[in-house]
């Protein structure tokens, strides 16, 4: 939960530099509302993965019905998919961004620049293992079966 936070953090700062080069006249400003609109997203499931932490903390304490756990596998598949649309997004602004950004904008330094272009390229990593890790579950014929029974009522 820590690193949550610390994370929530960054990306404030992130934010707060997005916001102050928006009236920056040599970056796209397409690419950087996109990119705005991205970071908004990545605040709001960082907040929601620490409130998720919190339940996870107490959910021994609560008994939950079968349904919900049921339905649990089918919600972080679709969770999984909106990440991996998210990060492309994410991927493909950033370098939209970076290409069209001179290389003697002055208003665009910083080291939020640089954080964005590390997020980018670790997201797209991920996105590659994600790419994979998809196939595989689409591949594996136990888990096909398995994902067919599953019915949701």
């Amino acid at each position: 939960m820590l690193t949550q936070i610390i994370s929530l953090i960054i990306l404030y700062f992130v934010f707060q530099y997005l916001v102050r080069i928006q009236s920056c006249k040599c970056v796209d400003q397409s690419a950087l509302e996109n990119i705005k609109i991205v970071e908004e997203i990545y605040i709001l499931l960082n907040l929601l993965s620490i409130l998720g932490s919190i339940l996870l903390f107490f959910m021994p304490i609560m008994k939950l019905p079968d349904m919900y756990v049921k339905k649990m596998g089918y919600i972080t598949f679709l969770y999984f998919l909106f990440i991996l649309f998210i990060d492309g997004f994410l991927i493909y602004n950033v370098y939209k961004f970076g290409t069209n950004l001179p290389f003697d904008c002055r208003c665009a330094k910083g080291w939020q620049k640089y954080y964005l272009y590390l997020q980018a390229g670790s997201m797209l990593f991920l996105f590659i293992l994600m790419i994979f890790a998809l196939m595989y579950m689409l591949s594996d014929k136990k888990l096909y079966k398995g994902l067919k029974k599953f019915k949701l009522k």
